[in-house]
């Protein structure tokens, strides 16, 4: 019977991967869905047609403007993802990676639907 403790530290060495990409390629495809996400909330609170649920980022909108807007959420999930490839555990990667995508993509795709039916 295998040991736990050597299954738990070879799980920890292996590199962690998510859907055959590597962590590192998945956490660039979340940081440009988060990057893109941004720009389309300001466009859309700048036509107001739209509003950002997130008190804090709303805020920052306000009083920081597009750019410290777009900055500001770039370098909040820049710090999170780099956490999670250096110090998160595989498991919990695993699952921060998939709690991301299901954040990102409908909101990304809502916010296109959004934008594609603003009035001209």
């Amino acid at each position: 019977m295998p040991d736990p403790d050597t299954a738990r530290i070879a799980e920890a060495r292996s590199p962690i991967s998510f859907a055959g990409l590597p962590l590192s390629t998945v956490s660039y495809v979340l940081l440009f869905l988060a990057t893109l996400d941004a720009w389309i909330t300001d466009h859309l609170l700048r036509t107001d047609f739209g509003r950002e649920v997130n008190p804090l980022m709303n805020w920052l909108h306000e009083s920081g403007g597009r750019l410290t807007f777009v900055f500001a959420k770039f370098a909040l999930t820049a710090l999170c993802l780099l956490w999670m490839n250096r110090r998160a555990p595989p498991r919990y990667a695993r699952m921060a990676v998939i709690a991301a995508f299901a954040i990102y993509v409908p909101v990304t795709l809502l916010n296109l639907f959004a934008t594609s039916t603003l009035p001209t």
